[in-house]
């Protein structure tokens, strides 16, 4: 392999890294956009969660090749936990309301398939009656006929 094309790439591969690391970072900055907290890690973005998300070891970050991305990274964090509230009554807060939400969601669906089943047993139980009075009519018919025979 050639100078030329160990430096190409190593090129390419910085640039997937960057590319990475951007995808990460706007999925961050939209949690954060959307729930005012990020619903990760107790609320906390490190640069060791930046990594996770973008696919890459954080000692990445640490070669010489990244070094200028480790500052980039390190500003844009500092910027974004100004943002956060990190409060962690507040994350806990909302992850508990999220768990009852879904909790309470379940519990719905499950009342609606109940009240389907009751339903359908009170249409079974109907049913049921309905041919029981007609068994009961022609168990009567039937008696009261052998009564008229026995009778001659």
């Amino acid at each position: 392999m050639s100078i030329e094309a160990a430096i190409a790439h190593q090129k390419k591969k910085r640039a997937v890294t960057l590319a990475n690391i951007e995808q990460a970072k706007v999925l961050i900055t939209e949690q954060v956009d959307r729930l005012g907290y990020y619903p990760n890690n107790r609320g906390r973005v490190t640069i060791a969660e930046v990594c996770k998300l973008a696919s890459i070891g954080a000692s990445t970050l640490k070669n010489s090749t990244h070094s200028e991305t480790a500052e980039d990274l390190r500003k844009w964090l500092k910027a974004l936990n100004k943002r956060l509230n990190l409060r962690q009554s507040t994350v806990f807060r909302v992850a508990e309301t999220e768990t009852l939400q879904a909790k309470l969601e379940k519990a719905l669906r499950n009342a609606d398939l109940y009240k389907l089943m009751y339903e359908e047993s009170e249409n079974r139980l109907a049913a049921s009656e309905a041919d029981n009075a007609v068994i009961r009519a022609e168990m009567s018919k039937l008696r009261a006929e052998k009564l008229k025979i026995v009778q001659f």
